[in-house]
Formats: C-alpha cells, sequence, structure tokens
C-alpha cells in the first residue's frame, strides 16, 4: 500500500477540499516527465487542464517553448 492510500491522501484533500473551499484552491500536476528540459533555458510554459465541473481531475496538456 502506497504512503498516499495510507494517509488517505491527506495531501491532496488538503489542498482541494470542497467542502471547506467552495472553488478549487489548487491544481496538482502529477506524472509529469520534465527530463527532456534538464539543461534547456526555458522561454516560457502554459499549463492547460480539462476542468470538469464537479470533477477534480482530469487530463491537462502542458506547452513549453525552450531556447533552441
Amino acid at each position: 500500500m502506497t504512503e498516499a492510500k495510507r494517509t488517505g491522501f491527506f495531501v491532496h484533500h488538503a489542498f482541494l477540499d470542497h467542502e471547506k473551499y467552495k472553488e478549487p484552491t489548487m491544481l496538482i500536476y502529477e506524472d509529469i516527465n520534465p527530463a527532456p528540459l534538464i539543461d534547456k533555458k526555458l522561454i516560457s510554459a502554459f499549463a492547460v487542464p480539462l476542468r470538469i465541473k464537479d470533477h477534480d481531475a482530469s487530463i491537462i496538456n502542458i506547452i513549453v517553448e525552450v531556447e533552441a
């Protein structure tokens, strides 16, 4: 059993507690592989989540511009 499962996903609930907060308080990006960006100069980055009403997770597109 993972630590998250053992603790009841404490961090997720702390950041995404819909009963305590009317609007989502934070976006959490997981399972992102930054390896292709190592040693690159970042120019800009955009995160575009697919926001779905009454859901707390979805896919996301991340667009990164680096110096050639």
